[in-house]
């Protein structure tokens, strides 16, 4: 066995060799009595070795996750899909409060995970999470306020906006992004956590691992990145999105270590049709042309 050669004693040789070998130790001593034993020893002991060295070892197997970097403008996830959401960089400024309307705020050194909910609670039926008061930053999000679903490549999208804050504007990794869709908006912590171990409408995780490296490019007040979701099943009334960063199954990636990161989502009045800011460059324009019409006035009146 492992390439160790043994040979068979017959008891009776085996007999006779250790009654040779008692009287020898009987006649040289205590020391030899121990050099006997060593020797006795030595083919267990060998075979012992020869079996710890032709063990198998056996090594964790790494878990298999799909890494999106988005880090930069130029980095080679952007326009790439999880599960159908399509990610990419973003830089707009600024996007800080008061630019932009959050409907969730984060915050947790060494991983966080937060949801966006009007309960101001930070345990969900035993689930901690890491949302940030007040409520006006982080709350249930109504579907009736989002701009309606765009097309792309004849598939419709919500899109999302991300700002996030890091030390030294070090990236961030997202590695939990679940968009849950009720009827009614909830008001009990026990109610809200139960319904969120139900099957989600949108999952980034759900056809295999992802995580997305995000950019934190000039900290808070600065947008980082965004993502456009498949609107097919929010046909709900709210929307609760449950977003974690940290590192990944493997340990690896960009684990939070800052201040809140900030979700926004694209809402407001769609303008009307053939309209694209709602009359407003109309109004501007027919502003501009009253003066011309009085200068013009004023000089056929001078000719005259």
């Amino acid at each position: 066995m492992y390439g160790v050669r043994t040979r068979r004693i017959t008891p009776a040789v085996q007999q006779g060799k250790t009654k040779t070998k008692m009287k020898k130790m009987t006649k040289r001593g205590p020391m030899t009595l121990g050099s006997a034993i060593g020797k006795l020893l030595t083919p267990t002991l060998t075979l012992v070795a020869a079996a710890t060295v032709l063990l198998p070892t056996y090594q964790a197997t790494a878990v298999s996750v799909t890494v999106i970097d988005i880090t930069t403008s130029g980095s080679s996830g952007n326009g790439a899909s999880a599960n159908g959401a399509i990610f990419n960089y973003s830089d707009p400024q600024p996007t800080g409060t008061g630019y932009i309307d959050p409907f969730l705020r984060e915050q947790n050194t060494g991983g966080e995970v937060g949801v966006n909910t009007s309960i101001k609670a930070q345990i969900v039926n035993t689930v901690a999470y890491d949302n940030k008061d007040p409520v006006n930053y982080t709350h249930d999000l109504a579907i009736s306020t989002l701009l309606p679903p765009f097309t792309v490549n004849g598939k419709s999208y919500y899109e999302f906006g991300l700002d996030a804050n890091q030390v030294a504007n070090a990236p961030i990794s997202l590695i939990q992004f679940q968009v849950f869709v009720s009827d009614t908006a909830f008001t009990d912590a026990t109610a809200l956590g139960n319904f969120l171990k139900g099957t989600p409408a949108f999952d980034m995780n759900g056809d295999k691992l992802h995580r997305v490296d995000i950019a934190s490019d000039r900290g808070s007040g600065s947008g980082d990145m965004t993502v456009l979701v498949p609107a097919v099943g929010t046909s709900g009334q709210y929307l609760y999105l449950v977003a974690g960063f940290g590192l990944d199954a493997n340990g690896a990636g960009f684990d939070s270590n800052d201040g809140f990161e900030e979700w926004n989502a694209k809402t407001g009045t769609p303008p009307p049709p053939g309209v694209p800011d709602g009359g407003s460059t109309l109004l501007l324009l027919g502003s501009a042309l009253i003066p011309l019409g009085l200068l013009r006035a004023r000089r056929e009146s001078s000719k005259a």
